[in-house]
């Protein structure tokens, strides 16, 4: 389920395991999102609202 009120980053966020809370570099967790998304074709903006 996801949070409409934050992005896509921060919903992936929500769901890691072993996270470090409000510590979490979401820098990184974009960048894996981007990365991700190239290797499979997707058209996927980290930074976008998920409930838009």
């Amino acid at each position: 389920m996801l949070v409409p009120t934050l992005t896509v980053s921060e919903n992936v966020a929500l769901g890691l395991e072993g996270g470090r809370g409000p510590f979490l570099d979401l820098k990184s967790v974009a960048a894996r999102i981007r990365e991700i998304s190239a290797t499979y074709g997707l058209a996927v903006n980290p930074d976008a609202m998920s409930g838009s």
